[in-house]
């Protein structure tokens, strides 16, 4: 049996592994190029991305203080106006 598009012969057992192998690898294919754009920044400034969350994190704990204290405040007022 002759597959047109791939212009070799091959038996007809193997005709459906040919089949298969080609639609996994367009699959991959299609798979890959929706994230090409996602993988291509990333892959661009990988070296920053740690240093990033790096400083993100430190940013965050500062950012956690002041709401711990503003919840401490809530708390006394809620008191003072349950008591009143």
């Amino acid at each position: 049996m002759c597959l047109g598009a791939f212009g070799f012969c091959c038996h007809v057992e193997d005709a459906g592994e040919i089949a298969v192998q080609v639609d996994q690898q367009s699959f991959r294919l299609r798979v890959r190029r929706q994230d090409d754009a996602v993988d291509q920044r990333s892959n661009q400034f990988g070296c920053f991305i740690a240093p990033r969350l790096v400083v993100q994190r430190i940013d965050e704990r500062c950012h956690l203080r002041p709401v711990a204290e503003r919840h401490v405040r809530m708390e006394e007022d809620r008191r003072r106006l349950l008591a009143s």
